[in-house]
């Protein structure tokens, strides 16, 4: 979570020759952080889930990610609250990073898009223990849907739990972070119960292809996060590339960034195709939405902008 801790491990990671690429950096601020280092270097970086869109928008060519960016999740969220949880006052708290700043403001602007301009906006400290100060400014605004912008499961945790022993009506939505039933659903004691949370992934355990993956994680490491599956995609992919640059007994950082940059309809275990458009985004990348039902997460919608 700490850019500086991204920033030290970014300079080792550049120092080894051995090193060909990188799952992550996962967090949109560490990944700000860290882009000129690796860029500098040639090292092929593909995220799994941060999703500031300026990432992509400053000229590097060797940062990918497998996931959707904030414009599109925003707009996604924004769609969700109107359209599924018929929304017309919300209230969004968020932390201060780079990631819950613009996803707050990405769907902010999505929201008054479609009409919905009753928003009450407050900022949150991540890693808090109480939230019941802010929370008790959200009861009196009354809202339809409190959108919890928080980084972490047990930050959402809290939320959750004090959102209800205050007696807030309104339907509690969360984000990618709070997708974890150990540290959401668990921790929450309860008062999770018919909460919802966005992802940047699929349902995975629907997906027949990653039946094999599943089982053998879950056979070692027990319950998946949201996070492993993308994970997993993101290492499958940059190996192809690291084979297909050593192909001729020979390999450099930058044929992996090429090789990368070429990748085109590659079928894992998400159940969609990933390709890489010319700034490394992901084409066609969606929004998936999920519900708290008893102890686990149930998948009811996937927005795509329409």
């Amino acid at each position: 979570m700490d850019p500086a801790q991204g920033l030290n491990v970014a300079h080792k990671f550049v120092a080894d020759e051995l090193m060909y690429g990188v799952v992550g950096p996962p967090m949109s601020h560490i990944a700000q952080a860290t882009l000129k280092i690796y860029g500098a270097a040639d090292m092929a970086t593909i995220t799994t889930a941060a999703s500031k869109p300026d990432l992509t928008e400053q000229g590097f060519k060797h940062f990918f990610r497998v996931n959707a960016r904030n414009d599109a999740h925003g707009w996604n969220c924004a769609l969700f609250m109107k359209k599924n949880l018929k929304a017309e006052r919300v209230a969004i708290l968020n932390e201060k990073t780079a990631y819950n700043v613009n996803m707050a403001k990405e769907t902010i602007a999505g929201l008054k898009k479609l009409g919905i301009n009753d928003i009450m906006q407050e900022t949150i400290v991540g890693g808090a223990k109480d939230y019941s100060a802010v929370l008790t400014k959200v009861k009196a605004f009354k809202p339809d849907v409190l959108f919890f912008v928080a980084t972490t499961a047990p930050d959402s945790a809290i939320g959750v739990r004090q959102a209800k022993e205050l007696g807030i009506s309104g339907i509690y939505f969360g984000t990618e972070g709070a997708r974890d039933k150990k540290d959401f659903i668990k921790a929450a004691e309860g008062a999770a119960e018919g909460a919802y949370v966005y992802h940047f992934a699929p349902d995975i355990y629907s997906i027949p292809v990653a039946a094999d993956y599943v089982k053998k994680y879950e056979s070692t490491y027990e319950v998946l996060s949201g996070f492993g599956p993308p994970a997993y995609e993101a290492m499958n992919i940059l190996l192809t590339a690291i084979d297909k640059a050593a192909a001729d007994g020979d390999i450099t950082r930058k044929e992996v960034v090429q090789n990368l940059q070429k990748t085109e309809n590659y079928q894992g275990i998400l159940g969609f195709p990933v390709t890489f458009d010319a700034k490394g985004d992901l084409k066609g990348g969606a929004t998936y939405f999920f519900q708290v039902v008893g102890d686990d997460f149930k998948q009811v919608a996937v927005m795509t902008g329409m």
